[in-house]
């Protein structure tokens, strides 16, 4: 059976009252697929322990500090990116799934399998090139399903 539900972050629908810029969620995509691809032919694994920090703080905080966010806003005063506001509930979400993909990365690389880890890290290089590439979040397609089985789960 296939279901067909329209995503929550149309304007018309707003699920929170926050807001993001979605060219720059789609830059700091970006910057998480080179990390990423980087990991799988090098194997090394502190880009993880980085995005692990980086997805912790913005899927579960509403902190400032992210590194990738940061060097995202440096790199937007030398090439402008046009603002497009976008609900951010979805998009923290979507965070969130990053950082459990990239502490189970780190947790499987040191418990000794590596292989298993960077075959992980092949699919968080596929949603983070939807995402930058193409403009398809997988975590604000979840995050949809989700609010519709489960009301309010944020």
């Amino acid at each position: 059976m296939y279901l067909k539900f329209k995503v929550m972050t149309d304007p018309s629908c707003p699920v929170s009252t926050e807001k993001i810029n979605e060219n720059a969620a789609r830059l700091v995509a970006f910057v998480v697929l080179l990390l990423s691809v980087i990991y799988i032919l090098t194997g090394f694994i502190w880009i993880f322990v980085l995005l692990s920090f980086d997805f912790f703080i913005r899927g579960f905080t509403t902190l400032q500090i992210s590194p990738l966010k940061q060097f995202v806003k440096v790199l937007a005063s030398v090439i402008p990116i046009k603002n497009k506001p976008v609900d951010a509930a979805p998009k923290k979400f979507a965070a969130k799934l990053g950082f459990i993909m990239s502490l189970v990365i780190t947790a499987l690389y040191f418990a000794g399998f590596i292989s298993v880890s960077i075959y992980i890290s092949y699919g968080l290089v596929l949603f983070a090139s939807l995402e930058s590439l193409a403009a398809v979040c997988v975590g604000c397609y979840i995050y949809d399903y989700t609010q519709r089985l489960f009301p309010g789960l944020r």
